[in-house]
Parts: structure tokens; sequence; C-alpha cells
């Protein structure tokens, strides 16, 4: 379980297995927010990761259109979205379809969820989406 500053928590062991059991010939493994989310997958999986928000999150690395290219030539499938991701929401959700939480995240335990303030991976905006056109 890895905790992103106390917004988004993220099991990521489970997340990477889902990762890897529906790879095809992607080169990335998902497109994430920022780094701090892409690090603990590119560890776990050894698989590569790309942050269209760049480091923290806040650059703009990767427009909507820019997402587009990457997805329509079969180079990025997942994408994780977060309450955050203005530019790139809009195109994800109207493209992508919303993978069931339940397939890539683990129901929090109460200790989990007392850990992390009260907040349950639930009740986080991260979103995980199929892109595939």
């Amino acid at each position: 379980m890895f905790n992103f500053s106390n917004r988004f928590t993220v099991d990521t062991a489970k997340l990477e297995n889902f990762l890897l059991s529906h790879r095809r010939e992607e080169k990335y493994i998902i497109a994430v927010p920022n780094a701090h989310i892409a690090s603990p997958i590119i560890i776990g999986t050894g698989e590569p990761v790309i942050t269209y928000g760049g480091f923290m999150g806040a650059e703009k690395i990767l427009n909507a259109e820019r997402l587009e290219e990457l997805v329509s030539s079969g180079q990025v499938r997942y994408i994780l979205i977060g309450s955050d991701n203005n530019s790139q929401q809009p195109w994800v959700r109207a493209n992508g379809i919303l993978v069931p939480e339940a397939e890539w995240q683990t129901k929090p335990d109460q200790e989990n969820i007392a850990q992390n303030g009260g907040n349950s991976p639930s009740k986080m905006s991260m979103k995980l989406y199929e892109c595939d056109l």
C-alpha cells in the first residue's frame, strides 16, 4: 500500500498485478499524474510508466491531444486520473472505460483508514481508465 501525501492511497501490488496481467504490447504500462505515483509502479514491475503531469503533477507534460496520440498508437492503454488532472480528464472520461476499483484496488481495512486520516481508496479521487482506440 502506498500513500501519496495522504490524498491518494493505492494498493500498488494489486494495481501492478492488474497491469501486468492485462498488458499487451504497450510501451508504457500506465500513464499517471506524477512521479510519486509512477515510482513504486516502476520499482514493482520494472516496466516503463509515463507521467503526464511531470514530477509533481503540475507540469503540462502531456496534454489531452498528446495523450490521445499515445493511446491511438498503442503506446499506452491504462490511465490513472485524479481530481487535479483537469486537461486530461475530459478526454480520458469520454474515450476510456472506467476500470472497477475491485479489479485494481484492495478494499481498505479499518486500520488503513485510520492511518490515512479517515480516507480510504474508495473515497479517493483516483480512477483507472482503459483507453483503447
